[in-house]
């Protein structure tokens, strides 16, 4: 939609959440941190990033609203447990065109096909703001800390995994994962996400 550069909006810049958002905004894309008290006001001062090879800091834009902008991609990096009212705050960052990429560890909700998980979403407010066909299922394998309120150690980044809910590889998947490849994230598809979630989980 805007060429090379996204507008990517990431909710939840904790530990994996400002990893992400430092790499994508040191690669050149436009990114927008959404979080509370703070961690806004430390991030308008950029995300530094702590890795063995030194440190580095990007510039992101920190609110502590959703903007009504949609973003060409939207990384939720919140808590499972804060995922509903992080989903429905989100909704004007949202359109036809938006991809989706939930980060929480466990089974998400929408690991059953055609069944709504009571346990995960038990009154459909996920599902309700978070459109499944613009979802991309995702698995981390690393470690960070959050070692000040706009500060990640990385300690170890394994790969992050990203597929088609529905099972199989996709170009838009595959075009994702070049994004983070490009920004420094060692990403690679994966054609059954669900079991990889499982996996990780078990």
């Amino acid at each position: 939609r805007h060429g090379s550069a996204m507008n990517i909006g990431i909710i939840g810049v904790g530990a994996i959440g400002g990893w992400l958002a430092a790499r994508l905004a040191l690669a050149g894309h436009r990114v927008t941190g959404v979080a509370r008290g703070s961690t806004v006001t430390a991030l308008s001062r950029g995300i530094v990033l702590r890795t063995e090879e030194g440190e580095e800091r990007a510039s992101v834009r920190a609110l502590d609203v959703a903007p009504g902008e949609p973003q060409d991609l939207l990384i939720l990096a919140t808590k499972a447990q804060a995922l509903a009212d992080a989903a429905e705050a989100v909704r004007p960052m949202i359109d036809e065109d938006t991809l989706i990429l939930p980060l929480q560890n466990g089974v998400p909700w929408w690991f059953m096909p055609g069944e709504r998980l009571r346990s995960i979403d038990p009154d459909g407010r996920i599902a309700a703001a978070l459109p499944i066909d613009q979802v991309i299922g995702t698995v981390v394998h690393a470690s960070a800390r959050r070692v000040a309120p706009a500060t990640v150690q990385l300690v170890h980044a394994d790969k992050l995994l990203l597929g088609e809910p529905g099972g199989g590889t996709s170009e838009r998947a595959e075009r994702l994962c070049a994004l983070f490849r490009e920004a420094g994230v060692p990403a690679q598809p994966h054609d059954s996400i669900r079991q990889a979630i499982w996996y990780k989980l078990w």
